[in-house]
């Protein structure tokens, strides 16, 4: 897959009277409504961007903005405590993949509250560390997930304590990012003693929230979750989650995969109770894997 290879032609978006345009990796692959970047690796001249509109008309017709800037917020140093950041909205970054426009770099006591976060080519918040606070955001329309969360292997800080609440995690992953890869409206891992409620998971094209390897004693309730694809919430490989009094419906199936889940479970010792299911293929899908 072409399109994280490479740090900086391929970290570019570009907007057509707020319609996007979808980015190539050759000159030769270019057709309409389609846009590539000429990146000198040399630095002996500036990069070029070649564009061909959908109607092939004329780009100076248009208003058209291209990003190259790709984080809002990036602390000067990892494990950075008591930052808050509060009624920002931030569009458009062109960030990789599994890049936020903010990022936390492990740092704890954060609270990041009232905020719009979208149409960022990549993720919209990497947000790591413990006893951190993530709340009223509008985290929707991002290139791949609206959020996720992981662990420092060096000194094993792991997301620890959060606190997700009221937020908004909608129609992310428009580049189409495999969806058993790392496209989510919100994907972490390795998170403890957690918390998520009053969130939406609407639209995004791969699972609503994802927990991916080794989450631990985790709170989900009062979560609305519709027209996610593939899975509206996926446990994988967690112990002692508590998922209640939450709502699933119209679970998409994945073009690849073809079967739906509102709620995949892999491991040992969950709780599903108390949640509302409509049109989702199969409500609870159980893996064993190998767990009892």
């Amino acid at each position: 897959d072409h399109r994280d290879l490479h740090s900086f032609p391929t970290r570019r978006s570009s907007d057509l009277d707020q319609y996007k345009l979808e980015q190539v990796a050759n000159k030769t692959d270019m057709v309409a409504g389609t846009f590539w970047v000429d990146h000198d690796t040399s630095a002996l001249r500036d990069d070029t961007l070649y564009i061909w509109l959908s109607d092939s008309s004329n780009p100076n017709s248009h208003s058209i903005e291209c990003a190259i800037r790709n984080v809002a917020f990036w602390p000067n140093a990892e494990h950075m405590r008591y930052i808050s950041i509060k009624g920002f909205k931030l569009r458009q970054f062109s960030n990789g993949a599994q890049q936020g426009a903010i990022h936390s770099r492990f740092g704890s006591y954060w609270i990041v509250e009232d905020n719009e976060v979208s149409w960022c080519n990549g993720t919209g918040i990497i947000f790591d560390g413990y006893n951190n606070i993530l709340r009223n955001n509008k985290l929707n329309d991002n290139g791949c997930n609206g959020a996720m969360s992981s662990y420092e292997a060096e000194n094993w800080a792991t997301p620890n304590n959060l606190l997700v609440e009221n937020n908004e995690f909608n129609r992310n992953n428009w580049k189409g990012y495999p969806q058993t890869w790392a496209a989510a409206g919100y994907k972490l891992g390795w998170s403890t003693y957690s918390t998520f409620r009053n969130n939406t998971f609407v639209d995004n094209e791969g699972p609503g929230l994802w927990f991916d390897w080794c989450n631990y004693e985790v709170d989900i309730y009062d979560n609305y979750f519709d027209n996610n694809s593939f899975q509206a919430l996926r446990l994988e490989v967690c112990q002692y989650m508590d998922v209640y009094n939450n709502v699933f419906m119209n679970t998409r199936p994945e073009p690849t995969i073809l079967h739906r889940n509102a709620i995949y479970v892999m491991g040992d010792h969950n709780r599903v109770a108390n949640n509302f299911f409509y049109n989702n293929g199969q409500a609870i899908a159980l893996w064993n894997a190998g767990f009892p």
